[in-house]
């Protein structure tokens, strides 16, 4: 389980690789018993289980269809309303990134991931994934945050970028706020002349 063995399609390629990922989980929790035992153990590694084959199952139909030809037409962002979430007490063993190495440890597990992330980095697949990089991240999230593989950066960022604000429209003016125009003089007008009329000298008193 060290190499990607070298198969014609990128489906069979995805399959393969999936299938050791849930044959390499399954056979380190039966090897670690003192994180679970018992029912608790069924139980995880049938989820666990169901996850990975669901995931596998989506990708290759993913595959296959862009494949034959189907174009990936993303849907224009709508901003979702927030909502309050109840609060939930994180689970140790299924929190945070790496988690199912640190629930299942050992070298199948190490390779499970080296292998996921060399077949992420191959051209072919690369390519396949970049067609409909939404869906694909989609698909591929939880197995990469259970694993501990990076995002591939031919996926883009995991959020759409948001729209931009609107620029500020200026306000329009009140009509009791809108002030007439005064028309402007011409550069050749002489200031008004007024008449003065002559009245004579004042009369000499005695």
């Amino acid at each position: 389980m060290s190499d990607t063995p070298s198969l014609s399609t990128p489906a069979e390629r995805l399959a393969t690789v999936f299938a050791w990922i849930l044959a390499a989980a399954r056979q380190g929790l039966a090897k670690n018993p003192r994180r679970l035992e018992g029912p608790a153990l069924i139980l995880l590694s049938t989820l666990i289980g169901h996850r990975i084959a669901q995931a596998r199952h989506h990708l290759i139909r993913l595959a296959e269809r862009i494949q034959a030809g189907w174009v990936y037409t993303p849907k224009p962002y709508a901003p979702r309303k927030p909502y309050a979430r109840p609060p939930r007490t994180p689970n140790p063993i299924t929190t945070g990134s790496h988690w199912l190495v640190r629930a299942a440890p050992g070298p199948d597990m190490g390779s499970a991931n080296t292998m996921l992330h060399t077949l992420l980095a191959e051209p072919e697949i690369a390519s396949l994934l970049a067609a409909a990089p939404v869906p694909a991240w989609r698909i591929l999230r939880s197995v990469c945050w259970a694993l501990g593989v990076r995002k591939p950066a031919v996926l883009g960022p995991s959020k759409p970028p948001k729209p931009g604000k609107p620029l500020p429209m200026p306000r329009r003016p009140l009509p009791w706020e809108i002030v007439p125009e005064t028309p402007e003089l011409p550069t050749y007008h002489q200031k008004p002349s007024f008449f003065r009329p002559w009245i004579g000298p004042k009369p000499k008193t005695a």
